[in-house]
């Protein structure tokens, strides 16, 4: 895969986007992604869309990804159902990091600027209130979603 990279950005002069759907396998692990997929991001970071949903990976691949994640090349980022523990500590640590490296919202083609879109669901996160609370005290600035997507008639979802 490395060198079948090299020569297409070499043929692109340097110009690539990648966008990986390595999601609904259980052979992906947090080793992997640490041994493999995060070193790979950080030979070709562009990656926009990375979705791991439905992997065995959790709280090892969140802390290997951190650093991608920050630098502001993802747009979208689905991590829901995934098959190892995800800690509310972990969570924090990648919002924490996104929030001081200052890289998002990022600057799209047509000049407007949009979100990281973090997607988490399903991930038996304990104590998500706190974690929202945590992060927000630390500064990160986000949005919770309904799983839906749809705001509630008279509610808003909450901006922390």
């Amino acid at each position: 895969l490395a060198s079948a990279m090299r020569r297409h950005v070499e043929r692109t002069g340097g110009k690539y986007i990648l966008n990986m759907d390595l999601s609904c396998n259980r052979y992906i692990s947090d080793d992997g992604i640490c041994d493999h997929l995060a070193p790979f991001l950080g030979m070709w970071p562009k990656c926009q869309r990375l979705k791991l949903y439905k992997t065995s990976v959790g709280d090892g691949a969140l802390s290997a990804l951190s650093n991608w994640v920050a630098a502001g090349y993802a747009h979208d980022l689905h991590l829901s159902d995934l098959g190892a523990e995800v800690t509310d500590a972990a969570v924090l640590k990648i919002l924490v990091d996104v929030q001081r490296r200052g890289r998002y919202p990022y600057r799209c083609s047509d000049g407007t600027r949009s979100a990281l879109w973090l997607r988490l669901e399903h991930n038996g996160i304990q104590n998500t209130a706190k974690l929202l609370h945590d992060a927000r005290f630390q500064g990160v600035s986000l949005m919770v979603v309904p799983l839906d997507g749809q705001p509630r008639p008279g509610s808003r979802s909450p901006e922390v």
